[in-house]
């Protein structure tokens, strides 16, 4: 069934863009070769404009539905990211003639599941950032200790590199240990 805006509000924002994803697929499956057409022909670069264009008006009626209320970086940044989700998801729907929207779902899936990383490793990252600006800012109140013992500078910023490192390296191996293998 297409999506009902009354169901809604049995639904989470990730559940209600999903379905909303998935509705989208659904109505358009009796017209699969024209979805892919009218992509080949908007993915010329003449077209990158409006290609660009729709797709953000998509992202944009699917957070409208959904309730999303955020405004300024997070209002586009949002919009950026499901853009990336429902273009991916497409993509893979199209690749194969014979593909459901079932099938698809598990790919839509793995893609939101992205998303909540994405979220994670930005926490993550923003406290490391966090914690090295309480530092910095107590180095500069105790500047005097490290003009006179430079060895006290250098220890701190290495451990302020391996902290980073520790982090970076954190997030690339939950991203590359939870990749279904092909």
């Amino acid at each position: 069934a297409i999506f009902n805006n009354d169901n809604k509000k049995d639904l989470g924002t990730t559940d209600t863009v999903k379905a909303l994803i998935l509705s989208r697929l659904k109505a358009s499956a009796n017209y699969k070769s024209i979805v892919k057409t009218s992509l080949l022909f908007m993915a010329q670069p003449r077209n990158a404009y409006d290609a660009f264009n729709q797709v953000m008006k998509t992202s944009n009626k699917i957070w409208e539905i959904a309730g999303d209320t955020s405004q300024g970086g997070t209002f586009y940044s949002k919009r950026l990211i499901l853009s990336g989700v429902y273009s991916s998801t497409l993509a893979y729907w199209l690749a194969k003639e014979t593909r459901s929207v079932g099938e698809s779902e598990y790919f839509l899936d793995q893609r939101l599941d992205d998303v909540k990383k994405i979220g994670k490793i930005a926490k993550q990252s923003t406290d490391v950032f966090e914690k090295t600006k309480r530092e910095l800012g107590s180095i500069i109140t105790r500047r005097s200790d490290f003009f006179f013992d430079k060895s006290k500078l250098y220890i701190y910023t290495i451990s302020l590199g391996v902290r980073v490192l520790f982090v970076l390296e954190c997030c690339i191996y939950t991203h590359v240990n939870t990749r279904p293998s092909s």
